[in-house]
């Protein structure tokens, strides 16, 4: 099942993604390691204006470096660290995410600035 919030819908592209998520998706495919910084999220939704800075980690003396085989990203999306992401940017709703750490094309860990949830 593909996880796409109902106001999502109106910017949905031919994967069944909002046109955001998917380019986050891409992104992530195309460094397979590295991190994601300073992502805006805007009502659950990746923004790419301003642009997050991307850092690809190359490591050397490993074959495992040219990016994840392209693929149909709906199957990527059903991975359960993305719906894990795409959870954690919708109970977040609108703030910036510091960090995305990405391992083999797909989310290993996140930082999220703000509030602890705690009194």
């Amino acid at each position: 099942m593909s996880y796409l919030p109902e106001r999502a819908r109106a910017g949905v592209c031919g994967h069944g993604l909002s046109e955001a998520r998917a380019r986050l998706l891409k992104t992530m495919r195309r460094m397979r390691y590295g991190s994601i910084r300073n992502l805006a999220v805007l009502g659950g939704e990746p923004v790419f204006r301003p642009p997050p800075t991307i850092v690809r980690t190359v490591k050397f003396g490993c074959r495992s470096n040219p990016p994840r085989p392209a693929g149909p990203l709906t199957a990527l999306a059903e991975s359960d660290k993305v719906q894990e992401l795409f959870s954690e940017l919708e109970q977040m709703g609108s703030g910036t995410v510091k960090l995305i750490e990405v391992k083999d094309g797909l989310p290993f860990l996140m930082d999220i600035e703000g509030e602890s949830g705690t009194e």
